[in-house]
């Protein structure tokens, strides 16, 4: 038997849904990147003067922004690994909802003035689009 390497088609149509998850994921990754630089450019130039390479040490904005971009970058993989899943398998796993929506909880009790609010959105999409697509509630 012939080993069977799935093709890179599309997203399910059937579920509109589907589809604006893994973009919304890469939205707010792209959001994220382009704060991490462009707010913090002057962060940026004191982390090259100080030669990269630790350079974050004790100061703050430099903390601020190393996670800052992290979190973008963290956001893309995940935006990435669920249109691959939305590929591979078809729908969404509930769980990405539920880490989502709880990711969210915790930066808006946090941060209430914050992009939490779109991770909780993106998370409550996550659900429906993951109910509507069919994933079991047995599944682990």
């Amino acid at each position: 038997m012939a080993l069977s390497i799935p093709s890179q088609s599309p997203i399910p149509a059937a579920n509109g849904l589907l589809r604006w998850v893994p973009r919304l994921l890469l939205f707010a990754a792209g959001m994220h990147s382009i704060v991490a630089v462009v707010g913090a450019f002057s962060v940026w130039g004191d982390i090259t003067k100080a030669g990269v390479i630790d350079a974050v040490g004790s100061y703050d904005d430099r903390a601020l922004v190393l996670w800052f971009t992290v979190c973008g970058l963290a956001l893309a993989a995940l935006g990435t690994l669920t249109q691959w899943i939305l590929r591979t398998v078809g729908r969404l796993p509930r769980q990405l909802g539920f880490w989502l929506l709880a990711m969210g909880a915790l930066i808006t009790a946090l941060q209430p003035v914050s992009g939490g609010w779109l991770v909780i959105g993106i998370g409550g999409l996550a659900l429906v689009a993951a109910r509507q697509s069919g994933e079991k509630a047995d599944a682990a």
